[in-house]
C-alpha cells in the first residue's frame, strides 16, 4: 500500500500546472485539460512521490484492540452503530471542541457532550454553565487538572499557572500568568467589564505614528503550483484590505485589492499593490497576529529566486514593514516594522465577554457589547457616508441589537455560496471554517474562482462577499483602536 503526496521538495517544471486540472461542482468530479488527458507526460517533472505504507498498515492489522482483532473491532464499531450504541470515552481537554455538542439547543437533537459529561464527571445541569478548566487562555495543565477530577476553572489561582520556580514578569503589560489569573478572578467576581492597564496602554499608544494603516490579507496554498519553478503549497496572497486612521480623527477604507484572474500568480502584483498602498507616509503600520508578517517573509524568499526587475525593491520594502527571526537575534527589524494590534490587547487589556480568546473574531464582538461609545456611533447608519467612506458599503450601521445584545458583525454577512457550494465546502473544510466569517472559507472561495468553471455573475457575487469580509477584518481593528484610544483619553 502507498500513498500519494504533494512533494514540498520537488519544484514544477511547467507554467500553469494548476490550471491543468477543473473541478466540477454539478458532478463533483476533476476535470482534465486536452495536455493533461491525452499527453500527461508533458506535464512535466513529478511533483508527487509514493509513500509506502507497509508498516504501519502492518502495525494496524496486527495491533491488539479492546475488541480483539483489527477484523472484530470494525464489527465492533459497526454494530455500535447499526444498534445506536453509545461508546465509552475518556474525558479530557479534547472534550471543548466536541462536534456533537447541541449548542443551539434544538429540540431534536441530542447532546453527546453533556452525555458524556454527566456520566462520567457526575455534572448536573447547572455544572455546563460553569467555566471550565480549559477555558483559560494558553494553559496547558488543563487535562491534568480534568484527570484529578478538577473540572472548573474558578477554584484555580496564580499558582496553579506558574512554573515551579515562579513566573518571569512582562517587560511591559501582563505576562502569561498575569492574564490567566486575571481571568480567574473575572470569573469568580462574576465580573464581565474590562480590564485595562490604562497608563502603560498609553505609553505604548504614545509611539505610533499617525497616520495609522490597518492591514488584513487573505491568503492560500495551493497544492499544485502555478509556475515552474514553484514548490506545492507555497503561499499565494491574493487580496488585502487597508484601512487609514487620520490624525484628526477621520476614518476611510482607503484601499483594497483582489486577484480572481484564473492561473495568476498574485504575489508580486500583490505586494506592488500593497507597496503603493503604504510608501505614501510613514504612518504606523498594524496587523492583527503574526500572519500579515509570516506572508511578507515567505514573498521575499520567492523573490529571491525570481526574475522580476523590482525584485531588489520590492525587497527593500518587505524589510521596512517586518521582521525576520534568525537563530537568537534577528536578521531584520523594520523601521516599520508592523505592530501587532493583537499583541497589544494581550498585553494591556482583557475583555472577560472573550472568555480568554484574543482572536479578532472574539475581541471585537465582546468591545462592541461593553462599549457604550461605539454602541452609540455604529448603531447609526454612518458606514460607507462621506463621514467614514467605504469601498463595499453604503449607509452601513455595524451595531445592530438582539435581545439587548450587540450582534457579531461578522454573522451579519450575507452568505458568499449557494446551497450546492456550501455541501461542497461541508465535504472540503470543517465546521468551524464553514462561514464566509472564517478565513477558511474565503480560502475555500479563492479556490473556487481558480478551479472552478464559473458563471460571471457567480465569480461577481464572490468576489463582492470576499472584499465586504476583508473590509470588515481591517474595520474591525479600526473599532478596537477606537475603544483603546478612547479607554486612555
Amino acid at each position: 500500500p502507498y500513498l500519494l503526496l504533494a512533494n514540498k521538495e520537488a519544484t514544477a517544471s511547467l507554467d500553469g500546472l494548476n490550471q491543468q486540472f477543473f473541478f466540477d461542482r454539478h458532478t463533483n468530479s476533476v476535470q482534465l485539460s486536452a495536455l493533461a488527458l491525452n499527453a500527461p507526460e508533458k506535464l512535466g517533472d513529478k511533483i508527487l512521490v509514493e509513500v509506502t505504507m507497509n508498516k504501519e498498515v502492518r502495525f494496524i492489522l496486527e495491533q491488539s484492540y479492546n475488541a480483539g482483532s483489527f477484523s472484530e473491532m470494525v464489527t465492533y464499531f459497526s454494530d455500535a452503530v447499526r444498534d445506536n450504541i453509545k461508546l465509552p470515552v475518556v474525558i479530557g481537554k479534547k472534550c471543548k471542541s466536541c462536534e456533537f455538542q447541541n449548542k443551539d439547543g434544538v429540540a431534536t437533537l441530542k447532546d453527546g457532550f453533556q452525555e458524556c459529561w454527566r456520566q462520567m464527571a457526575r455534572f448536573k445541569e447547572s455544572d455546563f454553565n460553569k467555566p471550565m478548566v480549559w477555558d483559560i487562555w494558553d494553559f496547558r495543565k488543563a487535562d491534568n487538572h480534568i484527570q484529578a477530577g478538577e473540572y472548573f476553572a474558578t477554584p484555580l489561582s496564580r499558582v496553579d499557572f506558574e512554573a515551579k520556580n515562579g513566573s518571569k514578569p512582562a517587560e511591559k503589560g501582563m505576562s502569561r500568568v498575569d492574564r490567566q489569573e486575571m481571568q480567574v478572578i473575572k470569573y469568580q467576581q462574576n465580573d464581565s467589564k474590562p480590564y485595562v492597564l490604562v497608563e502603560e496602554l498609553r505609553r505604548e499608544m504614545a509611539n505610533w505614528v499617525y497616520p495609522l494603516h490597518m492591514i488584513d490579507f487573505e491568503t492560500t496554498a495551493v497544492a499544485l503550483p502555478f509556475y515552474a519553478g514553484m514548490r506545492p503549497y507555497e503561499v499565494a496572497a491574493f487580496q488585502f484590505s487597508q484601512h487609514i486612521i487620520h490624525a484628526d480623527g477621520r476614518i476611510e477604507h482607503a484601499n483594497e485589492w483582489i486577484n480572481t484572474e484564473q492561473g495568476v500568480f498574485p504575489n508580486f502584483h500583490f505586494l506592488r499593490a500593497l507597496k503603493k498602498a503604504l510608501e505614501k507616509d510613514n504612518g504606523t503600520i498594524f496587523r492583527y497576529a503574526t500572519h500579515e508578517n509570516t506572508v511578507l517573509n515567505k514573498i521575499y524568499d520567492q523573490l529571491q529566486s525570481s526574475t522580476e526587475p523590482d525584485a531588489v525593491e520590492l525587497k527593500a520594502f518587505i524589510e521596512t514593514i517586518t521582521s525576520r527571526k534568525e537563530g537568537k537575534g534577528y536578521a531584520w527589524m523594520g523601521d516599520r516594522n508592523m505592530v501587532d494590534l493583537c499583541d497589544t490587547i494581550r498585553k494591556f487589556y482583557y475583555n472577560p465577554l472573550t472568555n480568554g480568546s484574543n482572536s479578532i473574531k472574539a475581541v471585537l464582538p465582546a468591545i462592541l457589547n461593553t462599549s457604550n461609545y461605539l454602541q452609540k456611533k455604529y448603531s447609526e447608519p454612518v458606514y460607507g457616508t462621506a463621514l467614514i467612506p467605504s469601498k463595499n458599503f453604503i449607509d452601513h450601521s455595524w451595531v445592530k441589537m438582539d435581545n439587548g445584545k450587540v450582534n457579531d458583525p461578522y454573522k451579519l454577512l450575507e452568505p458568499v455560496f449557494s446551497e450546492h457550494d456550501d455541501y461542497i465546502l461541508e465535504e472540503t473544510i470543517s465546521d468551524e471554517q464553514s462561514d464566509i466569517q472564517n478565513g477558511g472559507a474565503a480560502m475555500a472561495a479563492y479556490g473556487m474562482m481558480q478551479f472552478t468553471h464559473m458563471k460571471a455573475s457567480e465569480r461577481d457575487a464572490i468576489t463582492k462577499s470576499l472584499l465586504r469580509y476583508c473590509e470588515l477584518d481591517t474595520m474591525a481593528m479600526v473599532m478596537i483602536w477606537e475603544e483603546l484610544h478612547k479607554l486612555v483619553s
